[in-house]
Order: C-alpha cells, then structure tokens, then sequence
C-alpha cells in the first residue's frame, strides 16, 4: 500500500494547479504531512479522500498556512475516527 500511496501522492503534488506553485519549503510541509499520514493510517481509500479535501481546501499560495492546518486537522480526525 505505501508503495502505492507514496507514487500516487508524488503524482498528485506534481499536478495539482496550487500544489505546482507552492514555495518548496512549504512543499516540503506538505508533503511532510502526507506521508505521515499514510505512514499512520495505512489505508489508501482514506489517503484518497484526504487527497480529495486536499484539493478542495488548497485554495491559493496566499492562503497556504491557513489551508495546511485545515488538512493537518482533518488528517488528524481521520487517524483518530473523529466522527464530524
């Protein structure tokens, strides 16, 4: 599954329109987040719908701090079975 879910995730900072245009320190973070959360979770369907919120919640370069704490909190959730 990491295998899997590291290529997909690579893919997926490479074409993403805002993820392209990110400084590479705040990449770096971003990626950083990620991984850890596949190292976590180790299940693909979740890492897919986390991607999923990612894309709806990276809105602008202007907005990255605020947007990767949306996603840090929701990956977050997702580890832990939060129910919203």
């Amino acid at each position: 599954m990491r295998d899997k879910a590291e290529k997909f995730l690579e893919h997926y900072l490479l074409h993403h329109k805002v993820a392209a245009t990110l400084e590479p320190d705040d990449l770096m973070l971003l990626r950083k987040v990620l991984y850890n959360f596949i190292e976590a979770k180790k299940d693909f369907v979740a890492f897919s719908m986390l991607l999923s919120y990612c894309s709806h919640t990276l809105t602008s370069k202007q907005s990255f701090s605020k947007d990767l704490a949306k996603i840090s909190i929701r990956a977050l959730e997702m580890i832990l079975d939060v129910e919203e």
